[in-house]
Parts: structure tokens; sequence; C-alpha cells
């Protein structure tokens, strides 16, 4: 009994509140704030919608740099650990990598070209997620992305295993087969 009470209470109130909505719309000043409050309304769906308040989805552009050119606009670096191995050695050999560094500067892909080991290349992966790349920007100042050809020496003597980066001749070699495989390769596969 109390609920229907509610009930009819509240679409009583509706009924009332519709007729005065009515009034006001019949009434030339009415009209008029109708009008205007449906401007209003499309206007600021316009403006979250229009494509000069939306986010701008930018094309990322990629430059393709050296591997010395990479050392030097790093502002953090870290050398991959050698790995702790059942069988001694096993990781012994050069790690060739590609990586994409986003636009922050941080790894972004990685793709390895040659590895002695899974070991190693997890060591390199760790490492290089540890670097921030100083932002580089493309001509029209919008932040671009860096792609790279990147090396280790995992080296094993003495029962002691280490790494090392690449001579600096190394990282300066850029060009013919390995700057190809590094700037036109896909990372997807």
């Amino acid at each position: 009994m109390l609920h229907n009470l509610s009930s009819r209470t509240g679409s009583h109130v509706l009924i009332k509140l519709s007729i005065i909505v009515r009034k006001v719309i019949e009434s030339e000043k009415g009209k008029l704030m109708f009008k205007l409050s449906l401007l209003v309304l499309l206007g600021i769906g316009f403006a979250v919608t229009s494509p000069l308040t939306s986010p701008r989805q930018i094309p990322q552009t990629i430059s393709c740099v050296p591997e010395l050119t990479t050392r030097k606009l790093a502002e953090k670096t870290s050398l991959p650990e050698y790995p702790e191995e059942a069988e001694p050695g096993i990781s012994k050999g050069v790690v060739f990598a590609a990586a994409i560094f986003d636009t922050e500067g941080k790894l972004s892909k990685i793709k390895f070209y040659e590895t002695p080991s899974p070991q190693a290349s997890e060591a390199v992966k760790k490492a290089l997620e540890k670097w921030k790349l100083r932002k580089i920007f493309d001509g029209g100042g919008q932040p671009v992305m860096t792609r790279t050809g990147i090396r280790f020496h995992f080296i094993f003597e003495d029962g002691k295993g280490q790494v090392e980066a690449a001579t600096d001749e190394e990282q300066v070699e850029f060009g013919g087969e390995w700057g190809k495989r590094v700037c036109h390769s896909s990372f997807d596969k």
C-alpha cells in the first residue's frame, strides 16, 4: 500500500513537471531558451568530437642510427650480466641485435640476429630495458623513435664470464648487410 502511494505520488509529480515544461516551451521566451539549450548541447558535442580538440594520431617516425650514435644518445646504460650456466662457457660469443627505442627513449622492441645462447639474449634484453636514450626530434619538432643495431661480446676466460660492449671500430660499422638488416627488417617475425 505504501509502495502504491509513493509510485502514484512520483507519477503525479512527473505529470505536473511535464505540464510545466510544455508551458515553458510554448511561450516565446521558452522556445528561445529551448533552442539555445539545443545549440549549446550540439556545440559541446562538436567540441568534444572535433579533430581539433581530439588527440591526433601522429604517425611515429623511426630514425635508424649507428650503434655509436645510440650509445652517445644514451643517458643511462647497463651492460648485460654474463648468465649463470649449467655448462660453463656455452654463452661465449657475440650477440647481434636490432632494437627500437620509443619516443621516451625506452626499449620498445628487440630482434636478435645472432646469439650464442637464449640466456645471452635474455641478458641483453634485460640490460637494454634499463637503458634510457635522450629524445631526438624530426624537422617538425616531433619526437622520433630510434632504431639501431647493437652488439655485446660474451667472453669466457679462466673459468669466468664477462660481457663487453662492442669496440669503437665495430660501433662505427653500419653499412652493408648489417645496416640493411637493422634498418629494413620487420620486427614482427
